[in-house]
């Protein structure tokens, strides 16, 4: 069983620079120098006895790329919410074939870093590396999407449109729009962290509308508005309610022909009865 560490506020401090991280996360996919950190991560190699450590030997090269790109932007001295946003990066690729497996972000940790100086040389990472509980998990991962797929509709620091038309620009509302759902459903109220994240995120998006395509095919506020949490629950709940209505009537009209079909069997054996009683005695 996995023991997850407490989860302080400021974990999700990260998502105030969100656009830059996924920035980063971009330029270590797209990387031709991954292969420098090869000798590093061969202990994901081959067999791993370690059931835990699921992270292919790709992404352990991806991590170490990722750390040293904001090492190098940060002057080597990170933020509360860089190792924020690393213990997400990584946690996220242990879990890329399933939510609920055993994650072992400190095991990960131990392993690399008697492998890799960087690694050595960031010291906290011991204690900013762990296993982030699945529903937290869950709710980063909303965020993050979130981000990702608005980040390809408008680029903040280039103040420019990034999706190619109206039909990728619609795709990318949608799927914003999918995520979102998933998330406002999970608060009824505000007071979560994840809550206020989620609003903040709202409120970026609605500045979008604003905006007209550079096409000149469509407008923003034509698209769809992000729902609500009442909008949201009534179309769970009201698929519910309808099943269960449905349901309901389906029951009473088989109670109601049963009780028919058992009179009418009661009636023809009273019935029988009384030819037969008739006939034995004429």
């Amino acid at each position: 069983m996995v023991n997850y560490k407490p989860f302080p506020s400021f974990q999700y401090e990260f998502f105030k620079y969100i656009q830059n991280y996924i920035h980063y996360t971009e330029m270590v996919e797209n990387s031709n120098q991954l292969s420098n950190y090869k000798s590093s991560c061969d202990f994901l190699s081959g067999n791993n006895e370690d059931t835990c450590l699921t992270l292919s030997c790709l992404n352990c090269q991806r991590f170490l790329y990722l750390l040293k790109l904001i090492r190098a932007i940060r002057g080597n001295v990170l933020r509360t919410y860089d190792y924020g946003f690393l213990n997400f990066w990584l946690n996220r690729r242990l879990r890329i074939k399933d939510i609920n497996i055993s994650i072992c972000a400190e095991e990960f940790y131990k392993q690399l870093s008697s492998k890799d100086t960087d690694v050595q040389d960031e010291h906290k990472l011991n204690t900013k590396l762990n296993d982030i509980n699945n529903d937290i998990f869950d709710n980063m991962n909303i965020l993050y999407n979130l981000y990702e797929n608005y980040y390809k509709i408008y680029s903040e620091t280039k103040n420019k449109v990034e999706c190619e038309g109206k039909v990728s620009c619609i795709q990318r509302i949608e799927a914003c729009f999918k995520e979102y759902k998933k998330g406002i459903i999970k608060c009824p109220d505000e007071q979560s962290y994840f809550c206020k994240e989620l609003n903040r995120f709202k409120d970026k998006y609605e500045l979008i509308k604003n905006i007209k395509s550079p096409f000149n095919d469509f407008s923003f506020s034509e698209l769809k508005v992000l729902p609500t949490y009442e909008e949201v629950d009534n179309e769970i709940n009201g698929e519910f309610k309808m099943w269960k209505n449905l349901s309901t009537t389906l029951f009473s009209i088989l109670c109601a022909i049963i009780t028919i079909f058992l009179y009418i069997c009661k009636v023809k054996q009273y019935n029988f009865i009384k030819i037969c009683i008739f006939y034995r005695y004429f």
